[in-house]
């Protein structure tokens, strides 16, 4: 996993008349722990200072002859290289020149396309959950959805990685983000949604790299309370699916914490440790208007108690000015009663949740001389899920419905734990004037992931019916139509071995030219799963600095981006090992050997199924190209617009190697000893192409602002591994629109500051529809999987609803004697806007072609900060 938390200070020193200084003594001091760090200006009159973390920054530049210059209040952000040249005037060491630096707003150098969500946007923009990752949709290309899931460029959510301090912060299991932290524990973030450099991998979609707090030379402290109450909030979008309306759904959330920091020894030692625990009450819906039949004395609203304490501590050690170590430690646990419930899920369908995610790390970065830097890291993390069904229907069989769910759900109960040891090293070093400077960087990283699984899978059994009227024996129409079963042993251990190594130059091959090359190679050893040696990663981006002013550049990249393996795939082909699967069409009701009015001849006869790895898979990949530029308008505001194209290869897919001959009346099957058997593999495919335009107006005249558009298209062959085609002698028809092709997507986020110390932000969210699928809820070319479409209908060929969503926070500020107190009002979808979810395109549902539910309608949040 890339660095990115620590980046290079680099820049130039000349005199009046622009001729450049060798020998110029340049010295760094870090404002918040006093670090200081000194190095020359090389022959060509550069200076480059390695490995500095983000934070303020004053410059200074000495050179005898010459009067000393020095900037002030620099802020360095996580991952930005920015060029200050510094210009000195012919006098006396003694006579000194001041001046507040700004940090440049086009960086002529990073041809990668993301943004820096900083510190004051972090505590400026209202964010909905206090989940940092919904602010990444202020990046061009990069869409958010509920759950804090993220992608880009036409890819999964779990095609996105994650990195804290560094280290990768990612689940194995179902490759999503592994826990959380308050958002008042972050100094920043950076989000890349295109073309990283080589440095970054496991990841083909957005990388998420965020750089915790630390302590300083003051001691600084924030305590805080948010509460939520739904007498301040409007009716639940859910609410409106649902005839008579219910009373208005609870919603009771309290919200308490803090952090602390300070040094344990001036200039030497700091500490940094925050806190918080969230309490929730909310309601869930069952909008299912079938519900009601079958359980008839349930009720269709639950509630569903949540609480997440949270806890970070850190500290960092200055060992000399040469050598910087830090350690962290990190819990974030939570429960959850009642989930899964909602929608058409019934009652029969819930599990209390518990988690609980740590992890160790440490880092250790060392200057080596005037041109090298080492950083090395290594983290000790265990991630635990149990999901227990007891309170719910326990041994109840799965019974699929058009448009309801009933039983427990297939996949439960469930639990898993995750162990896993990363290691990770790197070196960079200077090259300058060969042909222009180089800055070259290799490192190695090897992460060893111990994975237990215990996963009743299917274990009861699962009914699947095409109608929604209650069984009648009576009545033929009303038997199920198929009905399977898994047998054998839910424990299941992996191991996952992976293994990386990345070699990249940053090479200024002209004053006005960088171009950036590397190459990265990854490899994972997990069991099930072909040896894939050959994933090599070549990266180049260019960066043309149009006149040299450093206000226009052209940039263009192209590159290849390998995935992590899913772990959940060699999970399943292990349990697939230890289980015997029956499968029975047109099964009896409720015993499936018995009767059924429907099969063809004779007694049931089961047949066993199975589900395997495919042979020779490979990890999935993207190739990624943009070309596009930026221009700085005025002082502090910037455009850019890149055009973006991403295809991808090897994505996942399911298909079945025994699919019977649709040609036979009969429907028989080449292996007659099996019935369906599931083959997991790496052939699908991906086409984006998207016009990524970002706006952003850095803080002046009392306001700040940025817009991000993207205008796109996305198309897959598959949704993910367990996408059936509908007919399998034709896998090429299943290309159309992806479930997350939104043509267009618009978000932004402004901040005024307005008279009395009150300050108004807000954040905001549009896109257009999304796709889903249309399907006949029934089995109709008997091939046992029922994703059948209507004729002439394509994959994803109906379009939901649009989504509108405005948040809204207001801040007045106090200040008595040093301490500072906000006051904060905030409403998330302040127009109450209906942004509906969940269509159901199954024709046989009581809901076809509805929505079953919905995003948030407007909350209030009210609440206090006291800083100190």
């Amino acid at each position: 996993m890339g660095s990115v938390h620590r980046r290079d200070r680099v820049g130039s020193v000349v005199d009046e008349q622009k001729a450049v200084l060798p020998g110029a003594t340049i010295t760094i001091r870090n404002i918040d722990s006093g670090q200081v760090r000194t190095t020359s200006a090389d022959a060509t009159g550069n200076y480059r200072l390695f490995g500095l973390p983000p934070g303020r920054y004053e410059l200074m530049a000495e050179l005898s002859g010459f009067r000393t210059a020095v900037r002030s209040d620099i802020t360095l952000t996580v991952a930005q290289e920015a060029r200050i040249v510094i210009a000195l005037r012919i006098g006396t060491l003694e006579e000194a020149i001041t001046v507040t630096a700004e940090t440049p707003v086009v960086e002529t150098s990073r041809s990668a396309l993301g943004t820096t969500i900083t510190t004051a946007t972090i505590e400026e923009l209202p964010i909905a959950g206090r989940n940092f990752a919904t602010l990444s949709q202020l990046t061009p290309g990069v869409t958010s959805t509920a759950g804090a899931g993220i992608s880009s460029s036409g890819q999964l959510t779990r095609n996105s990685t994650f990195l804290i301090d560094g280290l990768s912060n990612d689940d194995g299991s179902v490759a999503g983000q592994r826990g959380g932290f308050s958002v008042d524990a972050i100094k920043e973030f950076i989000v890349v949604s295109n073309s990283s450099a080589a440095e970054y991998g496991q990841s083909s979609g957005v990388i998420v790299s965020v750089v915790t707090r630390s302590g300083t030379n003051n001691i600084d402290g924030r305590g805080y309370y948010y509460r939520r109450d739904d007498s301040w909030d409007a009716s639940t979008a859910a609410s409106k699916l649902v005839s008579p309306t219910p009373p208005k759904s609870r919603l009771e959330q309290q919200i308490v914490g803090g952090f602390l920091g300070g040094p344990i020894r001036q200039n030497r030692m700091f500490y940094f440790a925050s806190y918080e625990y969230t309490d929730r009450l909310t309601e869930n819906l069952v909008t299912a208007p079938t519900a009601r039949i079958y359980l008839p004395n349930d009720p269709i609203v639950f509630e569903q108690p949540f609480t997440n304490p949270q806890f970070i501590g850190k500290v960092d050690l200055n060992l000399s000015s040469a050598n910087t170590l830090a350690v962290r430690y990190r819990l974030d646990t939570d429960t959850i009663i009642g989930t899964g419930i909602g929608g058409t899920a019934t009652r029969e369908r819930g599990q209390d949740r518990k988690r609980k995610d740590q992890d160790f790390a440490l880092h250790d970065n060392w200057v080596l001389g005037s041109r090298g830097l080492n950083e090395f890291r290594m983290q000790v993390s265990r991630r635990f899920f149990n999901w227990d069904v007891s309170n719910y229907c326990p041994k109840c069989p799965t019974t699929n419905r058009p448009g309801l769910g009933l039983g427990k759900a297939a996949n439960m109960p469930q639990g898993r734990t995750e162990d896993r040891w990363q290691f990770a090293d790197s070196v960079s070093w200077i090259v300058p004037d060969k042909w222009g400077d180089h800055s070259f960087k290799a490192g190695v990283d090897a992460s060893f992931i111990d994975l237990y699984s215990e996963f009743h899978n299917n274990l009861d059994g699962t009914f699947t019916f095409t109608t929604t009227t209650p069984f009648n024996p009576a009545v033929s129409a009303t038997y199920p139509t198929q009905y399977t079963r898994n047998v054998g042993d839910p424990i299941v251990t992996l191991n996952n071995n992976i293994y990386a190594f990345f070699a990249q130059d940053q090479w200024k091959a002209r004053d006005r030219l960088t171009i950036n090359y590397g190459v990265r190679w990854d490899y994972e050893d997990v069991a099930g799963i072909d040896q894939d040696k050959d994933n090599f990663a070549p990266r180049l981006g260019l960066v043309w600095d149009v006149n040299g002013s450093g206000r226009t550049v052209l940039r263009g990249n192209a590159g290849v981006y390998y995935d992590q393996v899913f772990l959940n795939i060699p999970l399943n082909a292990e349990n697939a090992k230890k289980f015997v699967t029956t499968l029975i069409t047109n099964p009896g009701y409720p015993d499936p050997n018995g009767p059924n009015p429907n099969r063809v001849s004779g007694p049931v006869t089961p047949s066993p199924s199975t589900v395997r790895f495919g042979d020779g898979n490979r990890t999935p990949y993207t190739q990624q190209y943009t070309i596009g530029f930026q221009r700085q308008i005025g002082n502090r505001l910037s455009v850019a617009a890149d055009l973006v194209k991403a295809r991808g290869y090897g994505l996942l897919r399911s298909m079945d190697s025994n699919y019977p001959d649709l040609d036979d009346p009969e429907r028989r099957r080449p292996d007659p000893n099996f019935q369906r058997v599931t083959v997991v593999e790496t052939k699908g495919n991906s086409w984006y192409t998207g016009l990524q335009v970002g706006i952003e107006k850095r803080m002046s005249a009392r306001h700040s602002y940025q817009i991000a558009y993207t205008l796109s298209s996305t198309e897959r062959n598959t949704e993910d591994f367990n996408f059936f085609p509908v007919d399998q002698r034709n896998y090429d028809g299943e290309r159309g629109p992806a479930s997350n092709d939104s043509q267009h997507r618009l978000s932004g986020a402004l901040t005024l500051f307005l008279p009395w110390d009150i300050q108004a932000s807000t954040v905001i969210a549009a896109r257009s529809s999304l796709p889903y699928n249309e399907t006949t809820g029934a089995d109709d070319n008997r091939d046992t999987q029922f994703n059948d479409r209507p004729a002439g209908v394509g994959r994803n060929a109906r379009l939901g609803a649009p989504l509108f969503q405005a948040d809204l926070r207001l801040t007045k500020g106090f200040t008595v004697r040093g301490v500072g107190l906000d006051l904060i009002a905030e409403a998330f979808n302040i127009t109450n806007q209906k942004n509906w979810t969940g269509y159901d395109g199954n024709q046989r549902s009581a809901t076809a072609n509805k929505p079953t539910g919905g995003e948030i309608t407007r909350q209030v949040q009210l609440g206090f900060r006291v800083d100190f």
